[in-house]
């Protein structure tokens, strides 16, 4: 391989740590959900739940659920969703 690409790529991956905010390779930093759905999906079509609550990479708590009809594919839920909260509440009283 040529040095000139391997430089070349050297630099790509300093710069990616660089713009990475701390963290050197990206992972785990920052939120994981970018957008959030407040539409009504029933909970018998779930198949995990995950809540992050907030932390230091992420100010926002964070609902996640994989369905069932899906399992490579995540939903970000809006927290704020009334019929979330009822869902939330709900699964807590169990």
């Amino acid at each position: 391989m040529n040095h000139k690409y391997i430089v070349a790529l050297a630099l790509v991956l300093i710069m990616g740590c660089i713009f990475s905010e701390g963290n050197p390779f990206g992972v785990g930093s920052g939120c994981q959900c970018p957008s959030v759905q407040s539409h009504f999906i029933h909970p018998n079509r779930f198949h995990n739940l995950e809540i992050i609550s907030p932390n230091s990479g992420c100010s926002k708590t964070e609902i996640i659920v994989i369905l069932k009809s899906d399992l490579t594919n995540t939903v970000c839920l809006d927290p704020q969703a009334n019929w979330v909260k009822r869902v939330m509440d709900k699964l807590l009283e169990q």
